[in-house]
């Protein structure tokens, strides 16, 4: 029975995380898609982009997407929502990877986003390799 409610909790932690980081993905895209989120446009320019948007539409769909999803699919209790929550982590790890090496530019925020993705992956890789558990719906 312990067993059972730390899964729970585990879900609920993962899927509570994932939940706060895809909304805050789905704001930033809107802000970058919208006036590029404040941030001076020159700093695109060791990048492919010559815009905020296509960068935006990329944090909307990588990070929030994924990560929204993964919240949706342990929540729902899906089979699949360990593998998941698994990419939707590493998929936020190498978000800020790729951010730092096209940027190169540092924000505090970086290490902090970097160590919620490597959290949201480690998290699910300890969920049972099904998530529904006896008792679920």
């Amino acid at each position: 029975m312990a067993k059972l409610s730390t899964h729970r909790a585990l879900r609920f932690g993962l899927g509570a995380i994932e939940l706060v980081v895809g909304l805050a993905a789905v704001g930033g895209a809107v802000a970058l898609i919208r006036d590029g989120a404040g941030m001076p446009g020159e700093w695109l320019s060791r990048t492919p982009f010559h815009s905020w948007v296509l960068p935006g539409v990329a944090l909307l769909v990588i990070v929030g997407g994924s990560q929204l999803g993964a919240a949706v699919a342990l929540a729902t209790g899906r089979s699949y929502a360990r593998i998941v929550s698994i990419l939707a982590g590493l998929g936020l790890v190498a978000w800020i990877v790729v951010q730092v090496t096209l940027l190169r530019r540092y924000h505090p925020m970086q290490p902090t986003i970097l160590a919620i993705g490597c959290l949201t992956a480690a998290l699910a890789y300890r969920l049972p390799r099904s998530t529904r558990t006896a008792g679920d719906p």
